[in-house]
Parts: structure tokens; sequence; C-alpha cells
């Protein structure tokens, strides 16, 4: 989650089409309520101005919630991982996330046993707050 609460971003496994523009990838899992919840705010954010549904009470509901994101990862079996970040609209009647808003194509890593040199950035230290739920 973003510093502002606007963005998240999950991960999940993705389709043999994660990461080809050709195809439109899913998620290989089937996805649970809390997902298909983030999905309803994500449509929120695209409509069209003038054209919001009218209805008060759901604008309140998905005020400040954030648009999730989901970083969709395969491992291909032509020896490389295929990953994309992709902002999801809608899940499948199978329960597996299968309609994009917008897919952000990431360079497929190949795994030919090179090794790839990874430079870990510098970042503030951060402190999660644990709480147990009741």
């Amino acid at each position: 989650m973003n510093p502002e609460g606007t963005i998240a971003i999950t991960v999940a496994t993705g389709s043999e089409a994660t990461g080809r523009a050709d195809d439109s990838p899913t998620t290989t899992s089937a996805k649970g309520p809390t997902t298909v919840e983030a999905l309803e705010v994500n449509r929120q954010q695209y409509w069209l101005p003038g054209l919001e549904p009218v209805s008060a009470d759901q604008d309140d509901e998905e005020e400040g919630k954030p648009v999730t994101w989901i970083l969709l990862v395969h491992h291909a079996r032509n020896a490389e991982i295929r990953a994309e970040l992709s902002l999801p609209l809608d899940v499948a009647h199978d329960g597996r996330v299968s309609v994009w808003q917008e897919r952000i194509l990431l360079r497929p890593l190949p795994l030919d046993g090179e090794p790839v040199a990874v430079t870990a950035p510098t970042l503030p230290e951060i402190d999660v707050a644990v709480r147990r739920k009741a």
C-alpha cells in the first residue's frame, strides 16, 4: 500500500498468457470475497465524469478504499519468468480474475543459468504494526 492509502498491490500466480501482449491472462486460482470487494472499488474508480452511479450509499462505502493492482507472475516452461502489473476489474464465473483495465508488461526474466546482478534499493526502515483481529 502506498503511504496515502490509495493504491494497493497484491501478488498472484498468472496463467500462461501472463506477460504476453497477444493474449489475456487470468489468475491461476479462484479469488475470494475480499478480492471481489477490491475489484468493485476498482470499477467505481473508472466511471466517466457525469456518469457515476447515483447511489450515495455506495459512494460512501467505497470512499477511502484503495485501488488494487495485481502483480501477476508466471514461470514459463521455456525457462523464463514473465510478470505484469495489472489493474483488475472483474472475475470470471470460475472465480479467477480475468478482466483488466490496464496491463503493464514487465520484461521477461530468462532462467538460463546466467547470473543476474540484483542491486537492492536503499529504502527507509519500515515498521509494521501488527494487531490481533477481534
